[in-house]
């Protein structure tokens, strides 16, 4: 969250639009920014993600399903969202093939989780979706 003075600045003396880059997706300036996210969303990925997922979210061939062009991700953004912060034990069917394999909760903090799947949506042909904080929080076991 971006702190902002009461002239409307934010503490790095840039006029504020007055909105919350965390309640509204498409505000594109600040430390909330889709890049910032982006960014932060990739560091997020590669430490937590890219060993099952592989680097450009292909996947493991009948063992972890891709991220990269996923219409099962694609399909349902709050199931995306309770998936990354609660962990998944079941098949799925990702384009077409059936996975069985288990994803453990990772600990992600909200900001984490939102930064992540972000990341995730604007790569490989995704949805280009942004998911927030307050998007996690409302989705969270």
């Amino acid at each position: 969250m971006v702190a902002r003075t009461p002239q409307g600045e934010t503490e790095g003396g840039e006029p504020s639009s007055g909105r919350d880059a965390d309640q509204d997706p498409s505000i594109v300036d600040g430390p909330s920014s889709r890049e910032h996210r982006v960014a932060l969303g990739a560091a997020v990925f590669v430490e937590n993600c890219a060993s099952c997922h592989q680097g450009e979210g292909q996947g493991i061939e009948g063992e972890v399903p891709p991220l990269a062009s996923s219409d099962f991700l694609n399909a349902d953004k709050t199931r995306a969202i309770e998936i990354v912060a609660n962990g998944l034990d079941g098949v799925v069917v990702v384009n077409g093939h059936e996975f069985a394999s288990r994803m453990p909760a990772l600990g992600l903090s909200d900001d984490e989780v939102a930064n992540v799947l972000t990341y995730v949506f604007q790569q490989w042909g995704n949805s280009a979706q942004v998911v927030t904080a307050t998007e996690v929080r409302a989705v969270r076991r």
